[in-house]
Parts: C-alpha cells; structure tokens; sequence
C-alpha cells in the first residue's frame, strides 16, 4: 500500500506562531512507497531543516493515534514505527561520546525498520571527521534505498548524498530549504573575492520553504554573526575557509595534472612500441634480398618512420607510424612472393 502525506499547518499551531517572530512556513510532504519515498535534504543553518522533519513526524504519530492533524489534506496509511535519529548528546554513565551515541541509534534504526517504517535521521556522521562522516551517512542511506526500502527523510549538509538518485531513479528526491542572500562584500584586499568573504558580510534571509535541488552552501559564518561572535574572529574564519578551499582546489588541479601527465606516458610508450615494431620489420627487409623492391620504397619508409619519431603530435605520430608499419608489411610480402 502507498504512503502519501499531504501536509499544511494552519490554526493548530497558534501557539507556535505567537512565539516567533514571524509566521509559520507550511510546507507539503508526498512519499510514495512505489515512486519517491526518499527526500534528501540540505540547506542553511537555522534554515528549517529540522523543523521540517520534526513537523512530519508529529503528523504521523498523531494519525496513528486516531487525533486530528494540521493539514490542509492527509493521506496516510499505518506505520508500524517511525525512527528518528536527531540531536548530539554524549553519555557520561556509559562512557560513550556523542559519535558513538549517534551510531548506537542509527545501528538500532537499521536493524529494525522496515519497509512500512518512517525513518528520520538528522545530519549523521557531524561527530566525525569529514570523509568519514560523509561514508557512513552514505553507507546508511544506501542500506535503507535498497535493503529496507522504508519511507525517510534525511537531512545531511554532505551534498555529495544527493548522487544516490542516479543509482536509485525515480527513488529519491534532493530538496534544500531556500533562502536569499543579499550585500556586498566591501573589498579591501586585491584579488577575487571568495564566497566566504562574501558570506561574512551578507544578510541572509531563511524562506523556510522546501523547494527541489541542493543548496550549496551552509551559512555558517552567518550563523556565527547571528550568535554574537566577534566580527574580528567571523573575519578570520572567512579567510581561513577560503584558504582551505584554494588548498582541496589545488590538490585537486595537480592530481588532474598528474593524470594528464600519466596519459601522455602512456602515449609515449605505445609510440616507443610501435616504433620497435617497425624498425624490426626494416631491419628482417634489410637483411633480404627484395629484387622486386626498389631503394626509394625503403628510404621512404624510413623517412616516414624518422618523422614520427621526431613530432610533438602523439596522434599525427601514431597514424604515420601506422602507414609506415602496412608499408613495411607490402614490401615484406613482395620479398616473399618473388
């Protein structure tokens, strides 16, 4: 059976709506077991991500216990369980940290969901270093897509997750919470301005409103000013976020430079080859008698051959060597005919 939600908040958050500052967003939800039953979701921080999740999961909770929802129109069928795996705590009577805690409970949720559960996970792997922590948020939501094939939202700031809807079509659908982005950067310094520099000083304004694609960027810098920490260390995390950035570029530029430089070895060598190969044909035509193969078909073969030894051209190179070699082929055939 299908699990479609259609979501629209209205008067039953009164209450929530008193408290901010500005008026609830509503944003509608459609999964289907059959078509996409997987939402990716990235965008700013303080963005609404978390709010949104959370919004779904009271929904559904509350139609499991027979309670009106706020929404415009709901259609729903039974879970028999909805998993959450949010916020960062660690466990001092454990002795477990944060990271620890967050994979105990993303373990249990794989475990135990399936195909009629509701799974929410809330940035896995932030406990982590970078690579390991966008493998592991990887690795979990491919085992949910193709093993427990459950209905889930999942939040992450790796837009590199965003690449399962190639791999699972139809499946999975990327969304960020959109946002507007206004000012200049005054420039003092030469040179480009990055995006973090540019960040540091813009006014950024949360739409909170769920819209397809995946946000690129994160605002934390924006975040940083929002919660009062001094201009001076906002500055000097802009300048080192782009340095860091030009570093990961320039890593990335010498590893294609190393590839291209791999490529053209290897065209090398495959030149080198062909021309052994030919140069051995010259010589066994050498050593025989060609009465019916004149001085000047030799002597052109062999220009031939020291041309394409001599040009910069790999391509133009290969092909006269190529010319070279059939040729070499005919007068070989000729010596053995006569």
């Amino acid at each position: 059976m299908n699990l479609m939600f259609f979501f629209l908040w209205g008067n039953f958050y009164q209450v929530l709506d008193a408290t901010l500052q500005e008026e609830f967003v509503p944003n509608d939800t459609i999964l289907q077991t059959d078509k996409e039953r997987c939402q990716i979701i990235t965008g700013p921080n303080m963005g609404g991500k978390s709010c949104y999740i959370r919004q779904v999961a009271l929904i559904v909770i509350m139609a499991q216990v027979g309670s009106y929802v706020p929404a415009a129109s709901a259609k729903l069928h039974v879970c028999d369980a909805v998993f959450t795996r949010m916020g960062a705590s660690d466990s001092i009577q454990k002795g477990s940290s944060t990271f620890f805690e967050e994979l105990s409970e993303t373990s249990a949720i794989l475990r135990r969901a399936t195909s009629r559960s509701l799974v929410i996970v809330d940035e896995l792997g932030r406990g982590t270093s970078t690579h390991d922590g966008v493998a592991i948020a990887y690795a979990t939501l491919h085992y949910l897509l193709k093993e427990t094939r459950c209905l889930t939202l999942f939040v992450t700031h790796y837009p590199r997750l965003a690449d399962l809807k190639d791999e699972f079509p139809g499946k999975v659908g990327p969304y960020f919470v959109s946002y507007l982005a206004e000012g200049q950067v005054n420039k003092q310094s030469e040179g480009p301005i990055s995006q973090y520099e540019e960040e540091a000083t813009q006014r950024i304004t949360f739409l909170y409103k769920l819209v397809p694609g995946i946000a690129s960027r994160s605002f934390g810098l924006h975040v940083a000013r929002l919660a009062q920490v001094p201009e001076i260390c906002v500055l000097q995390a802009a300048a080192m976020a782009a340095k860091l950035e030009d570093e990961v570029s320039a890593r990335a530029a010498a590893k294609a430079s190393c590839s291209k430089v791999r490529t053209q070895l290897v065209k090398e060598e495959e030149l080198e080859e062909n021309l052994e190969d030919v140069e051995m044909e010259l010589e066994a035509v050498s050593d025989r008698r060609l009465p019916e193969v004149s001085l000047d078909d030799v002597k052109k073969v062999l220009s031939m051959v020291e041309w394409a030894s001599s040009h910069e051209d790999e391509v133009l190179a290969l092909s006269c060597l190529k010319e070279a070699q059939e040729q070499a082929k005919t007068l070989l055939r000729l010596e053995e005919t006569s």
